[in-house]
């Protein structure tokens, strides 16, 4: 029987194991398919033919490597795509497909946390990685208002503007290097969600990515990280509603596996696991 698994570097803390397992286990599956796969960046293209291709019929790719696997996979689903980073691989007899299931979580995992539907509204993601680039194209996608983006490398900004003029002309798009006093407050003062999409408070001693002093008190705060940060600590003393990222991991994980399986997932077993792994 073919395996699942989570590619990437680090990727040890991951509790997508437990939650996936839970998953088989409602299919009939009792045997943990679903495990962690450690593989440095300079290893990730042996890895897929040597090893991926030949042992997984699936597996989930985080950081550093979804916009790498998207170079490598067979063929891409439209969302993979458009947002050019793949966070999920089905390996079949077709060979393999690549799609991206970020945007989805994170859709899913607002409207759950915030009763927050897309159309119309305003966002602002600080960070311009995989994740961000893909949330940005699906947001965008289902037709946005405005994006805006700050980053350390106006770069990787200016690629995911590029990718969403050209797909969804009609969202609005800014973006800034890390914003300074000089940036007047009320510019940001509209924004109906900030969404956190950096490594920033994975460990506890991080700095805060954003000053808070941006935003007025009916935007909420989004973080992607799936425990409490100092980001998220500040944001919920100054009186914001706030939200980590394990919603949007339980959700784009659903997908995945729907995606492998063919098969409604169980979202409250899911649940549990993931609750449970993060206690």
């Amino acid at each position: 029987m073919k395996k699942y698994g989570l590619i990437g570097w680090p990727v040890k803390h991951s509790v997508s194991p437990p939650m996936q397992n839970a998953a088989f286990q409602t299919i009939g599956i009792e045997e943990k398919l679903y495990g962690l796969i450690p593989v440095k960046p300079e290893l990730l293209k042996d890895t897929y033919k040597n090893v991926l291709i030949k042992e997984y019929a699936g597996w989930n790719i985080t950081v550093p490597h979804k916009n790498a696997m998207s170079t490598l996979v067979d063929k891409l689903d439209i969302s993979a795509e458009l947002s050019g980073s793949v966070n999920t691989v089905v390996n079949s007899k077709n060979g393999t497909k690549g799609y991206s299931t970020d945007g989805y979580g994170l859709e899913k995992a607002l409207e759950k946390n915030f009763n927050i539907k897309l159309k119309g509204k305003t966002f602002l993601f600080i960070g311009a990685g995989g994740a961000s680039k893909a949330c940005c194209t699906h947001f965008a996608e289902q037709g946005v208002a405005k994006i805006i983006i700050i980053n350390r490398t106006i770069a990787k900004c200016e690629e995911i503007a590029k990718n969403i003029k050209k797909n969804a002309p009609e969202c609005l798009i800014e973006y800034y290097e890390n914003p300074s006093d000089e940036i007047n407050s009320n510019k940001f003062s509209t924004i109906d969600a900030v969404i956190q999409a950096t490594s920033m408070g994975l460990n506890s001693n991080d700095k805060i990515p954003l000053s808070l002093k941006y935003f007025n008190r009916n935007t909420v705060i989004f973080d992607m990280i799936y425990k409490e940060t100092p980001f998220q600590k500040e944001a919920k003393k100054a009186g914001f509603s706030v939200a980590d990222g394990r919603d949007m991991l339980l959700y784009q994980g659903m997908k995945s596996f729907s995606i492998w399986t063919g098969k409604p997932a169980p979202e409250e077993k899911m649940r549990k696991a993931l609750y449970s792994a993060l206690l």
